[in-house]
């Protein structure tokens, strides 16, 4: 399946509730879905599509908060557990309540898509709260303004239609006002105790998760200092102060290994530069540590069964 292609995972497992994604495959199957499509706007319909209950136990928590303000509070916070790429953060302003995304840093044709899907969800989650559609055109509506941290692109009329309201391209940071009055708002579903008790089952699955999320984390920033280097697994357990065995382990636990962390990492760059730079292929294996660019094809084709030349030639061509 083209979709799932280099992420190391089957139609099975994507449709097992209790599979967990890696950062790494998280951004291949984004990346994929970008590569394989030809609406530049993607992330708008992708985002639109989104329901709280497919983000599990967060979603039942911001359903049931006190306000649509506490829904969202929680939702920035505990995001990157529920499976968010990039930082989510909001805070009352001037001009409204606040949503403000920073996209990981990513090539551009990625951070647009996840900028378009956070949003759009977003106000796709507003619309589950309170149970309504969002206002449509010439009504009065939800959001006030949507700055975006990249140029106007090519399909922005996607953008008027899907978000009605004032938008600017090009600006420092990507946020969306809210309406104070609509934050203030109780969802159709509040309910307190409910609110409360989902809070304390997120906490508890926090300190269950991480210890092995930060051992995963942490070797994977550590292969990303200098992806030139191939680390050895005793180097990198000497840096996160592990003994090797005992950090295996704990990358065992997270379903990952050392050689698989270290592999998922390098395809991920590799993918991100044929995508978005123009770097020649020698250029880039010498980046990724590669002394040969001949064992990088090699590499390369065994975690996409593709050349890095036909990898960067089908993703050009669809745009």
């Amino acid at each position: 399946m083209l979709l799932l292609q280099g992420t190391g995972l089957d139609g099975d497992q994507i449709s097992d509730t209790k599979c967990l994604l890696t950062t790494v495959q998280h951004y291949r199957l984004v990346n994929n879905i970008i590569a394989l499509g030809s609406d530049r706007a993607m992330g708008l319909e992708i985002g639109r599509r989104a329901h709280l209950s497919s983000i599990g136990l967060l979603g039942m928590m911001m359903l049931c908060a006190p306000t649509v303000r506490a829904a969202l509070r929680v939702g920035a916070t505990y995001a990157p557990v529920a499976g968010s790429l990039g930082k989510l953060t909001n805070r009352d302003e001037a001009d409204g309540f606040a949503i403000i995304y920073s996209a990981p840093p990513v090539g551009a044709s990625l951070r647009r898509y996840l900028t378009e899907d956070i949003f759009s969800a977003t106000l796709a989650y507003l619309a589950e709260l309170m149970n309504e559609a969002p206002p449509g055109e010439g009504q009065c509506g939800w959001i006030r303004k949507i700055a975006f941290s990249y140029k106007r692109p090519a399909r922005a009329r996607d953008y008027e239609e899907r978000f009605q309201c004032p938008l600017e391209f090009g600006a420092k940071v990507s946020c969306m006002w809210l309406e104070p009055e609509l934050v203030e708002k109780v969802p159709v579903l509040a309910n307190a105790l409910a609110f409360e008790q989902c809070l304390e089952m997120y906490e508890r699955l926090l300190v269950d998760m991480k210890e092995e999320a930060v051992i995963v984390s942490r070797t994977r920033d550590i292969i990303l200092r200098d992806p030139s280097k191939f680390l050895s697994v005793e180097e990198v357990a000497e840096a996160v102060a592990l003994p090797p065995r005992t950090f295996q382990r704990h990358l065992a636990r997270s379903g990952a290994s050392f050689g698989g962390v270290q592999a998922d990492v390098r395809r991920a760059l590799a993918q991100d530069l044929l995508c978005n730079s123009t770097l020649t292929v020698e250029e880039i294996a010498a980046r990724l540590g590669y002394s040969e660019p001949s064992n990088f094809r090699r590499a390369f084709r065994s975690w996409l069964d593709v050349t890095p030349t036909e990898y960067r030639l089908a993703v050009t061509s669809r745009h």
